[in-house]
């Protein structure tokens, strides 16, 4: 039996007041086995006011517990609404169009790099019907703010200016697909933080040697974060990462090379640098 059933039916016991099929009624759910993992803002809120209903009063500390329940059930109302909001108008914006089909004997398809982004990594080919059917893996170093399970699939194109400094200069190229940028000049949050203001889905920072002599703290960190499976950005402050809804990973340096000599890119120099931008876009 799970801690909320448990919670439940010993408060029953207590009361003799509510049981099993009226608490599933009365609070229209399916089952009332809520599994630990399942033990979110929401049960808790539902928790307490079942208490209210059938169980001893509140006490001050319960009380001001509920009322933050409460208040965290506004905000991610709100934060819904905004999502929502974002994705009606996101999807009204213009985008460059993708590339041409060509055909073969085995059928149609979208010319082109496709990429298949997951927190277990990145598969990726090029002029193929699906990656996730045959295409080439490369492991991925996730954000430690990352969601514990995504998938994205979408066409990969580089922000402009490359290492993400400023505002992207192309959103219509980003809209909705995976951002590539380059690691540095900025912090690694501020690249994501840029490529989502365009609408990316996610964000691939492609990493740079790290010099000892200047940061050697940095790479002996980094190297025994990745050992041990930590995610990047751990000892940033969170306040960083509250407004990050999109999953974030970085590659090394040498995968990053392969998937840029594999991309349709021409180059322009501007914004302070030469930076690339892929001159045709892949399928969705």
């Amino acid at each position: 039996m799970s801690l909320f059933v448990h919670l439940i039916f010993q408060l029953s016991k207590e009361t003799g007041a509510i049981s099993e099929e009226h608490f599933k009624r009365v609070h229209g759910v399916v089952s009332a086995d809520v599994g630990i993992e399942d033990w979110n803002n929401d049960v808790s809120l539902r928790l307490f006011e079942i208490r209210e209903k059938y169980g001893s009063p509140l006490s001050t500390m319960e009380k001001n517990e509920k009322r933050i329940l409460q208040r965290n059930a506004i905000l991610a109302y709100q934060k819904a609404q905004k999502d929502q909001e974002r994705e009606e108008a996101e999807s009204k914006l213009p985008r460059k169009k993708h590339n041409e089909q060509f055909c073969t004997n085995k059928g149609c398809t979208i010319k082109g790099l496709k990429v298949s982004l997951t927190q277990e990594g990145l598969i990726f080919c090029k002029d193929c019907p699906d990656p996730r059917i045959e295409g080439s893996y490369i492991p991925v170093w996730n954000s430690h703010f990352n969601p514990p399970t995504f998938t994205v699939n979408a066409a990969l194109v580089y922000a402009v200016p490359n290492d993400g400094s400023t505002e992207v200069r192309n959103p219509e190229d980003v809209l909705r697909r995976i951002a590539l940028v380059v690691r540095g000049g900025v912090s690694l949050v501020h690249k994501i933080r840029v490529a989502q203001d365009a609408g990316a889905r996610a964000v691939i920072i492609i990493n740079n040697d790290c010099v000892v002599n200047s940061a050697w703290l940095r790479c002996e960190n980094e190297v025994a974060a990745q050992a041990e499976g930590r995610g990047f950005a751990r000892d940033d402050p969170k306040s960083e990462w509250e407004n990050i809804r999109i999953p974030a990973v970085i590659i090394s340096k040498e995968n990053g090379k392969r998937i840029h000599d594999m991309m349709d890119l021409a180059s322009v120099d501007a914004f302070g640098g030469v930076h690339f931008y892929d001159r045709l876009l892949n399928g969705e």
